[in-house]
């Protein structure tokens, strides 16, 4: 199911978020996702936010994940985020529950939804919230 296309064949079929669909928030201390977005001065609506993923962790099949690319020479993120079953395909990823861990892919930051209103996400990493 796309396992076998080559990571440039998919990246190729990809459209990424536009830039005025997404905000990386850096979050700087540990509080509820819900609270944290919306003292950020966004509405939140469950699934909306995405926190970085910050250790090894399964992620379930229904669970979306957005991937921001990041520069090879740099290690900066370039501003292109992907989402939706794309982003899976771009890791490698199955359909079904899967097991991540950060630096897997070292091409992107990955970013899984929160369907939880108070998983607080870890200070000294990113909340890409879509708007």
């Amino acid at each position: 199911m796309g396992l076998d296309l080559s990571n440039a064949q998919v990246k190729a079929d990809l459209d990424p978020l536009g830039s005025g669909k997404y905000i990386l928030i850096p979050v700087d201390r540990q509080t509820p996702i819900r609270d944290f977005v919306t003292s950020a001065g966004h509405p939140y609506k469950t699934g909306c936010a995405f926190y970085e993923l910050s250790k090894r962790e399964k992620v379930q099949g229904g669970k979306q994940l957005a991937v921001a690319e990041k520069d090879p020479a740099t290690g900066r993120t370039t501003g292109r985020v992907f989402s939706g079953p794309e982003a899976r395909m771009l890791l490698g990823l199955p359909k079904s529950e899967a097991t991540v861990e950060p630096g897997d892919n070292p091409s992107y930051t990955v970013f899984v939804q929160s369907t939880s209103v108070n998983r607080k996400p870890v200070p000294g990493t990113k909340l890409l919230v879509l708007l």
